[in-house]
């Protein structure tokens, strides 16, 4: 039954297509040299026409922009901190995890036989100091290194503000150095009665 419509081959469709990427092609090519062109930030209208871009043509497009390895940057300081984040709360819990078997009534921590739940507890915890105290020097050089890029107004004001001038940032960064190139230092482990029990790290050994 005839439709009234025009009928066309396959190869007329396929040059229909190929038209259209290139019509599309060239269109990406023009935002691609605005984006380039363009300043940080990014202006809002230019900002959409990336967004309105298949995702893998957005992302190589904007590679050529001057704002990007700032984005980078940026990017990689966030994961540096959430990892430091997350080292930071992983040595806190095993510390609780070590607290809480060693002052249990019901716990042979310190009996005939738990020299292995002790010994993991122990390796823990000196996994865990190691890896905080890395990511904690790996966050201020991913910090650094954003400021590097673009200069932060007051920067050196909010840096000693929330680190504050008492030594122990230049502790924690110290304390990198020793385990990470000097000696893997073995925190020792303190129960003072009953209802306190933590590791320490001897200061005469640092």
């Amino acid at each position: 039954m005839a439709t009234g419509l025009p009928q066309i081959t396959r190869e007329q469709m396929l040059a229909l297509l190929k038209q259209q990427e290139e019509r599309e092609a060239q269109q990406r090519e023009l935002i691609r040299q605005a984006v380039a062109s363009s300043k940080v930030p990014l202006p809002d209208d230019l900002a959409q026409a990336v967004v309105e871009l298949n995702n893998r043509h957005a992302r190589a497009i904007l590679r050529d922009h001057a704002g990007y390895p700032l984005a980078e940057r940026r990017d990689s300081y966030l994961t540096s901190l959430a990892i430091m984040e997350q080292c930071l709360q992983d040595l806190l819990v095993a510390i609780c995890v070590f607290e809480r078997s060693a002052l249990s009534k019901e716990s042979n921590y310190f009996a005939s036989g738990g020299e292995d739940e002790s010994g993991r507890t122990e390796r823990r915890i000196q996994k865990e100091l190691f890896a905080t105290a890395n990511a904690a020097a790996s966050l201020v050089d991913h910090g650094r290194r954003v400021h590097k890029l673009q200069p932060l107004p007051g920067y050196n004001t909010k840096r000693a503000e929330c680190f504050g001038t008492d030594g122990l940032h230049e502790f924690v960064i110290g304390l990198r150095v020793i385990l990470y190139h000097l000696q893997a230092v073995e925190p020792g482990w303190l129960i003072e009665g009953s209802s306190n029990a933590t590791f320490v790290i001897d200061k005469d050994v640092l």
